[in-house]
């Protein structure tokens, strides 16, 4: 992972390179927000009208590093997490939300 002059941050190997680009803003979709983002430690999780069961935490290389069963919209601690790119996953009882976020 590499901070570019324009303060985004991207992640780049063979098949695709991913660009983040939203220093300091939250990401929404889907009825869900992440803020702040990148962050050092605490990721705020908004998610309206949704039942979300679980969530989890997957770095770039397809691993889970973090779940959290029956969360609360509570806010995660993720400031144990090394620098990188990661996927959040918030499952609900029949659908799977995903967003990224980046840890510095």
């Amino acid at each position: 992972m590499t901070k570019t002059a324009t303060g985004c941050f991207k992640l780049s190997n063979a098949i695709a390179v991913l660009v983040t680009c939203k220093e300091g803003e939250g990401l929404t979709s889907n009825n869900i927000s992440i803020y702040p983002n990148p962050t050092s430690d605490k990721l705020n999780i908004v998610a309206e009208n949704i039942d979300i069961a679980d969530l989890k935490i997957i770095n770039s290389a397809g691993e889970i590093v973090q779940i959290i069963n029956n969360w609360q919209n509570e806010t995660v601690d993720v400031a144990n997490l090394p620098a990188g790119i990661y996927y959040l996953q918030l499952l609900s009882e029949t659908e799977i939300f995903q967003q990224i976020f980046v840890k510095q």
